[in-house]
Formats: structure tokens, C-alpha cells, sequence
């Protein structure tokens, strides 16, 4: 029963996925979580070692877009599976 709500859960974010305000939601969700976790370890830490391209808001963005592009382009992510296109 779990499995099936996940499985149909997934299906669900994979549809949206495929749409471009889609692809804008999940960009944003990952520059969120990229933000987030940058915040973790900065309050585990006294000093996070980053070098400075990598730590304004906009590049973490910038690098969120990116990573979605490159899956856009993997056929790792192609959607020949038999799921739903990305």
C-alpha cells in the first residue's frame, strides 16, 4: 500500500516535471535545498571553507539550473523507461 502511493506520487511529480512550470518548481526547490543545506553546515561549523563563486544565493541558483539542464539532456532522464518524458 505504501509503495503504491509512492509509486503514484512519483508518477505525479514526473507529469509535472515534464511542464515548464514544472521545471521552474523543481529549479527552485533545489536552489531551496541547496541554500538550506549550506545554512547546516554553517551552524555546524564555526568556518565553511567555499570559495566565492560558489557562495552568493544566485549562483546556487545558477548551479540548480544547471544541474536540471544536464538531466534534461541525460538519457538517463530521457524518459525511455516507460515513465513520463522530462
Amino acid at each position: 500500500m505504501v509503495a503504491e502511493a509512492k509509486a503514484t506520487a512519483l508518477r505525479k511529480v514526473g507529469e509535472v516535471a515534464a511542464t515548464s512550470e514544472g521545471q521552474k518548481a523543481i529549479q527552485l526547490d533545489l536552489a531551496t535545498l541547496a541554500i538550506e543545506a549550506k545554512q547546516e553546515i554553517a551552524k555546524e561549523s564555526t568556518v565553511v571553507l567555499m570559495d566565492d563563486k560558489n557562495s552568493s544565493a544566485g549562483n546556487v541558483v545558477a548551479e540548480a539550473i544547471a544541474i536540471v539542464s544536464a538531466m534534461n539532456k541525460s538519457e538517463a532522464f530521457s524518459g525511455n523507461d516507460g515513465g513520463p518524458a522530462r
